[in-house]
């Protein structure tokens, strides 16, 4: 029988020390896990979703019996580890973390409180593309400092940013609507952990399309044509979006636009499909 959940730690923020992690950033992430997410399943947020998680945790090797799961969120992933490993989850949202089931830890990913080699295995799964470039090397070398076996990490596969851009049409702000600011290729992320050696890769997700990053721009400027806001937060003045509401008027310029760009992307889709949307890598620690 576990013990119930507790927080094991709680210094997010070092006193006199400045962080890439902005104000407005954090208080949007508090809101979204808070208003938009309520610890639901993965299955619940779509099949796409339910496949990615049932891919991270059929990736775990079974000769292990410490996890740390680093930007955990709502626990989704780590959650259902519980009644077989020790697992620690950790996150800078307090919003999120209120969801996850065990043992857990609010604090930064660039900078987390255990020991070398402390856990057979590290997750960090959907968060290296969302970290400030600041925190990125950083946070890569705390997850090889921790892991004692294994790591795990899960990103986008070279996720075209432009395509998910959306503008707050209350401050004009421009951001991606998952908080995305960087796009990783499968050889670099083996390049940030070259102490380690691949043993399993694995891609899944939807088929990406071709986009003209050209079409995309111009249906922005000219057209008003930007991804649709649904449930997100604008990180810089807090509105929030529900889905289905608040959309951005397009003007006739932009539907031209973006039709064409998604008649081209069919066709090309046609001859060549696209790479899967996620990929899944496993090191394990030479």
């Amino acid at each position: 029988m576990h013990e119930q959940p507790h927080f094991i730690f709680k210094g997010a923020f070092k006193k006199g020390r400045g962080h890439p992690i902005k104000k407005g950033f954090l208080v949007a992430y508090n809101c979204y896990y808070n208003l938009f997410r309520h610890g639901k399943r993965a299955d619940e947020l779509g099949i796409y979703e339910a496949e990615r998680v049932s891919a991270v945790l059929e990736a775990i090797p079974h000769n292990i019996n410490s996890v740390l799961d680093i930007g955990c969120g709502d626990g989704m992933i780590t959650n259902p580890l519980l009644e077989r490993y020790k697992v620690i989850e950790g996150d800078i949202s307090i919003e999120a973390l209120t969801h996850v089931k065990t043992p857990k830890v609010k604090c930064l990913a660039d900078s987390l409180p255990f020991k070398n080699n402390s856990f057979d295995i590290v997750i960090c799964a959907d968060v290296l593309e969302h970290l400030p470039r600041e925190s990125l090397h950083p946070t890569i070398r705390e997850i090889n400092r921790t892991a004692r076996d294994y790591i795990l990490i899960n990103i986008p596969n070279e996720e075209n940013l432009e395509v998910y851009q959306t503008r707050c049409p209350n401050c004009g702000n421009m951001f991606h609507v998952n908080w995305h600011i960087h796009s990783f290729s499968r050889e670099e992320i083996q390049n940030y952990f070259t102490g380690s050696r691949l043993i399993k890769l694995t891609d899944v997700g939807r088929k990406k399309r071709y986009c003209s990053s050209r079409l995309l721009r111009w249906a922005q400027k000219w057209g008003n044509r930007y991804y649709p806001l649904q449930e997100t937060v604008c990180p810089k003045c807090g509105s929030v979006f529900e889905k289905g509401h608040q959309k951005l008027r397009t003007n006739p310029i932009g539907v031209l636009l973006a039709t064409l760009n998604r008649l081209i992307g069919f066709l090309i889709y046609l001859v060549k499909p696209g790479e899967r949307a996620e990929l899944i890598f496993l090191f394990e620690k030479r």
